[in-house]
């Protein structure tokens, strides 16, 4: 269930941008009724196509998937290399639809090194547009403070900050099971909606968007039919609905119509493997030396894990050289009567 949430919120996210940025920068109901995916005259790319919102979030899944962990400067030189070489972009060999703030943020990385950059005035929409992947990485992690350094890198604000403190505890109820009533809902009008790039109203009007529907796809719907800076609302609309419906629920012809979904997939799911890796991995090495034993099962009661997760886990210590099989093995009792299947052998040495 987790882990379908948690692919919900990735996926969310870029199916919004790609939704929503057909009608980007037009009033509110001045544009088609968006319910496909549709061809984008305002960048000339066909249906399908995320823009920086899909490419700075596939940037930080990249670096801690390379990197086998978090990296603040990889995460900073990678969103560079979006922006300089269109790494990871729609749109080979080229950025585009950058915002201001980012740009300059980015290029006074690349030039000074710096990891705070940008002015609190700066109050755009960047940070929340790309914020599950960081999300993801702090929680898992158990280090809240990841994402405002992954913030900081181009919108250094204390009301950005705030705003992403906000959308964490939306998405910490969700991932729960719950469902935040944070922002306007049915008594807001939705002519009165706001549809700017702004963080506090971009926030809100996909909020809106989620309290006044009750499935993914009206929501997202609502969301990007607001206009204005509408990639940006649906990419944070599917950041929250993913976090409350999961992926499932989200139509699978709006993920099968984004450009290369097989390879978008793929990282999704190196990404999700590294961060389940890097944060119970240690908890497992632990289990190993206290208890001088090892098998799914253990793993999975000792640790509380679903049977598919410690499956993995007992895969990734074996493909490190941590364990390997016992050929002939046999089902015995632990010292408290549990079936225990004493099918590995402990390489000590890796410890």
């Amino acid at each position: 269930m987790e882990r379908d949430k948690i692919k919900g919120m990735l996926w969310g996210l870029i199916v919004g941008d790609a939704l929503g940025s057909p009608i980007q920068f037009s009033s509110k109901d001045n544009h088609p009724w968006i319910t496909e995916m549709e061809y984008c005259s305002v960048f000339n790319v066909p249906a399908g196509f995320w823009t920086d919102d899909g490419s700075m979030a596939m940037c930080i899944m990249d670096s801690f998937v390379r990197k086998n962990g978090y990296d603040i400067n990889d995460v900073a030189e990678t969103f560079v290399k979006w922006l300089k070489n269109g790494y990871l972009s729609s749109i080979e060999g080229r950025s585009f639809d950058v915002g201001g703030a980012t740009s300059s943020s980015l290029f006074n990385f690349a030039n000074t090194g710096t990891l705070v950059n940008g002015v609190e005035s700066s109050q755009g929409n960047g940070s929340i547009m790309r914020f599950a992947p960081s999300y993801i990485i702090a929680r898992s992690l158990n280090r809240p403070e990841i994402v405002r350094e992954v913030s900081d890198v181009t919108h250094a604000s204390n009301r950005v900050r705030e705003i992403c403190d906000v959308l964490a505890l939306i998405l910490d109820l969700h991932m729960a099971g719950g469902r935040s009533c944070y922002g306007p809902g049915v008594e807001m009008p939705r002519e009165k909606v706001p549809n700017s790039g702004w963080c506090v109203d971009s926030l809100n009007a996909a909020m809106w968007a989620f309290n006044t529907t009750n499935t993914f796809e009206d929501g997202m719907i609502a969301a990007v039919n607001l206009g204005g800076d509408s990639d940006s609302i649906g990419a944070i609309y599917g950041q929250i609905a993913g976090a409350y419906y999961g992926f499932d629920a989200i139509p699978e012809r709006w993920v099968k119509a984004v450009k290369t979904c097989e390879e978008v997939d793929a990282l999704i799911e190196k990404f999700l493997d590294a961060v389940e890796k890097e944060s119970i991995f240690p908890k497992i090495l632990d289990l190993i030396r206290q208890s001088k034993k090892v098998c799914t099962s253990y793993i999975q009661r000792e640790l509380g894990l679903g049977y598919n997760q410690a499956s993995r886990m007992m895969d990734w210590l074996k493909e490190e050289g941590y364990v390997s099989l016992v050929e002939n093995y046999q089902e015995v009792l632990d010292e408290e009567g549990r079936s225990f299947t004493d099918a590995y052998k402990i390489n000590w040495e890796m410890f």
